[in-house]
C-alpha cells in the first residue's frame, strides 16, 4: 500500500456518512503531443539477471532500487553506481509469494515448503524464518509485513478462510484470523493487495472478499468490522462493499482507511470506530489502484474502466477524470511536491499535471511488475530492449 499524508480535518464529532453527488467535470484534449518521457531519462547501469526470472523489479519505500529474482537470487542497489548486494531466499528454492504491503526496511517471502522468511532490506540478512501449517496444496501463503518489521500477516491464495498473525522477531504464532461466514465461498476470498498493516504498524486489516476486518496487530485482538449497512450480497448482510474488496489505503495517520472493490465503489472509514464516512462515486469495472497526495487533500482512483479520477477527499468531488486509456489503470504514484500523478498500465507510463488534467509526457513499457518509479521520482527501472537486462535510469524532466 502507498502511504501519504491526510491533512485537515476529515470528519467533525457527529458522523455524517455522505453518499456523494457528482457535479460536472471536464476531461481535457490535448493541445499538443506529451513529450517522450525517454527523453527525461539518463542510463545509469544495468542489471544482468539472464540466469535468472525476474519476479519483481521495484523500488523500495525509501527509494533504493530493488530487483527480485523467483528461482536463485535476489539484488539491491543501494545508490546509482554503487555496488550491489545478493542474498540466495528460500535456500535456494524458488520463492511462491512476496510482500504486496510495500518495500521498505523489512521484506518478507515465502516458500514451497510454507516457510516464510523475513529480510532486512539494508543489510540483506535474514532475520528469521518460521513455518506455517499447510493446509491445501493450492493454498500458497502470500504474506505482508509491518513497517516497523515486527509483524507479518499471512493469507492464502486461493479458498482463503482465514489469515494468520505472526511475530517476526521470534518467530511464532500471534492469532489465526478469520471471517464470520465460514461458508460463504462469495464471500471467503483473501483477494490480494486487500490485506496489510496501517503506517503505525498498530492495525492489520483483512478483507475476505466483500469484507474488511481490523485486528490489533500486536495481540491479535479483534478491532471492528467495515459495515456498509445499505448493502447485501448474496444474502449476506453487513458488508463491507457490494463486491469483493480489491483495494486498501491508509491515512499517515492511520486513523481513516479507503477501500475499493470489485463492484467500482469506492468509500473511506474511520479506522478507530469502523464507521462509514463516504461514499464516492462507482466506476464501471473493479478498483484497481489507489493514491493520495501528498498533502493528503486528493485522492486518485484507478479502475478497470480504462481511465482514473481525482477527487476531492474533504468535499467527496469529483476534480477531473483522465481520457480513456486504453487499458486498466493499476498504478498510480503522486509527485513529492503533488503537482504531478503519473498512471501505469500494462503498456505504458504517464505523468499528468494534477491540477489541470494534461498530459505531460508518457512512454510505451513491456512489464507493468518489472517497470517503476522511485518514491522520490528520481530514478526508474525498467527491462532494457533485449528483454534479458533491468536498466536503471535518472529521471529528470526538462
Amino acid at each position: 500500500m502507498r502511504v501519504v499524508s491526510m491533512a485537515g480535518r476529515f470528519v467533525s464529532r457527529t458522523l455524517i456518512v455522505a453518499t456523494v453527488v457528482l457535479v460536472p467535470f471536464v476531461t481535457f484534449a490535448q493541445k499538443a503531443q506529451p513529450r517522450d518521457l525517454r527523453e527525461d531519462l539518463k542510463l545509469i547501469e544495468t542489471f544482468d539477471l539472464i540466469q535468472d526470472e525476474i519476479f519483481q523489479a521495484t523500488f523500495t519505500k525509501n527509494g533504493k532500487p530493488f530487483v527480485l529474482g523467483r528461482n536463485r537470487t535476489s539484488i539491491w542497489e543501494y545508490s546509482l553506481g554503487a555496488g550491489k548486494k545478493i542474498f540466495i531466499p528460500c535456500n535456494g528454492d524458488k520463492i511462491i509469494g512476496s510482500d504486496y504491503g510495500g518495500i521498505g526496511d523489512f521484506f518478507s517471502i515465502s516458500c514451497p515448503d510454507f516457510s516464510i522468511e523475513v529480510w532486512d532490506t539494508q543489510s540483506a540478512k535474514k532475520l528469521v524464518r518460521f513455518q506455517v501449517q499447510k493446509v491445501k496444496a493450492s493454498e500458497n501463503p502470500q504474506p505482508y509485513t509491518s513497517s516497523d518489521g515486527t509483524r507479518v500477516l499471512i493469507t492464502f491464495a486461493g479458498i482463503g478462510e482465514y489469515a494468520e498473525l505472526w511475530n517476526a522477531v521470534t518467530g511464532t504464532k500471534i492469532a489465526k484470523l478469520t471471517s464470520e461466514y465460514a461458508r460463504c465461498f462469495s464471500c471467503n476470498r483473501a483477494v490480494y493487495y486487500a490485506n496489510g498493516f496501517s503506517p503505525d504498524s498498530k492495525i492489520a486489516v483483512v478483507s475476505f472478499g466483500a469484507m474488511t476486518f481490523l485486528w490489533n496487530a500486536e495481540t491479535g485482538k479483534f478491532l471492528n468490522r467495515l459495515i456498509d449497512k445499505s448493502i447485501e450480497f448474496y444474502g449476506h448482510p453487513d458488508l463491507t462493499h457490494n463486491g469483493v474488496v480489491s483495494q486498501l489505503l491508509f491515512s499517515k495517520d492511520s486513523k481513516i482507511l479507503v477501500t475499493g472493490s470489485y463492484d467500482g465503489t469506492i468509500t473511506s472509514w474511520d479506522t478507530r470506530t469502523g464507521e462509514l464516512l463516504i461514499r464516492y462515486g462507482r466506476e464501471k469495472g473493479r478498483i484497481e489502484s489507489l493514491a493520495l497526495s501528498p498533502d493528503g487533500q486528493i485522492l486518485a482512483v484507478g479502475s478497470r474502466n480504462n481511465d482514473f479520477k481525482l477527487w476531492d477527499l474533504r468535499a467527496g468531488r469529483l476534480l477531473w477524470a483522465s481520457p480513456d486509456i486504453k487499458k486498466k489503470v493499476t498504478r498510480l504514484s503522486f509527485s513529492p511536491e503533488g503537482k504531478k500523478i503519473m498512471s501505469g498500465t500494462s503498456n505504458r507510463f504517464s505523468i499528468w499535471d494534477t491540477a489541470t488534467g494534461k498530459l505531460l509526457a508518457q512512454m510505451p513499457i513491456t512489464s507493468e511488475w518489472r517497470t517503476d518509479l522511485s518514491p522520490d521520482w528520481r530514478s526508474l527501472i525498467m527491462p532494457e530492449k533485449t528483454g534479458k537486462t533491468l536498466g536503471l535510469y535518472e529521471y529528470r524532466p526538462k
